[in-house]
């Protein structure tokens, strides 16, 4: 747990030390956005297509239907669905951005697991045209099934890359009891 902490220290150090303009991470969807998103875990892989919207100024929803191991006889459906918020912008009193992200999943096994994860994320946008967000989430991640619930604290480091004003991509690291990796392609419509 010492490590994740100093883990999680030293990334928004960094990301505070670059005297450039704050963003956000994930970046708050300022219109309708639809993607696909590939999940590469220890014991799961899973594709998914997400829409989001903007439901205000600082906050978005989004809701998705995925399928888990889907090269595997016993490939399984899932439904996902999330909220952020954007809590306070960079200025000065704070060197990073601060943004709610809170999520839910409806894994539809042979036994429902409902798993619900959230922490709050920290970024920055960086470059010449601050296209780059690098981020670090501490997350809790809670499981729930078959009369059985399970806790796991992790570490989400990311970066989402604005490639035009219309098409993102996003990818980050989970670092915690299971290793996950995800990327994700958006486009705006």
């Amino acid at each position: 747990m010492r490590t994740l902490a100093t883990l999680l220290f030293a990334t928004s150090v960094w990301l505070a030390g670059s005297g450039l303009e704050a963003q956000y991470s994930p970046r708050i969807a300022d219109g309708r956005e639809f993607g696909g998103e590939v999940r590469v875990g220890d014991k799961a892989v899973s594709l998914a297509g997400i829409f989001q919207t903007a439901i205000g100024i600082r906050t978005d929803a989004r809701a998705g239907l995925g399928i888990v191991n889907p090269d595997e006889g016993d490939s399984e459906i899932f439904l996902t669905g999330g909220l952020r918020t954007l809590l306070s912008s960079a200025g000065r009193r704070l060197p990073l951005d601060v943004a709610l992200d809170g999520q839910l999943d409806l894994l539809l096994l042979e036994d429902t697991i409902l798993v619900l994860s959230g922490g709050p994320s920290f970024g920055r946008a960086v470059g010449p045209a601050r296209a780059l967000t690098p981020y670090a989430q501490p997350v809790l991640a809670i499981a729930s099934g078959s009369g059985e619930s399970e806790t796991d604290v992790l570490l989400r480091l990311g970066a989402d890359y604005e490639i035009t004003e219309t098409v993102d991509v996003r990818g980050s690291l989970d670092i915690g009891d299971d290793t996950e990796l995800r990327g994700a392609l958006f486009f705006q419509f």
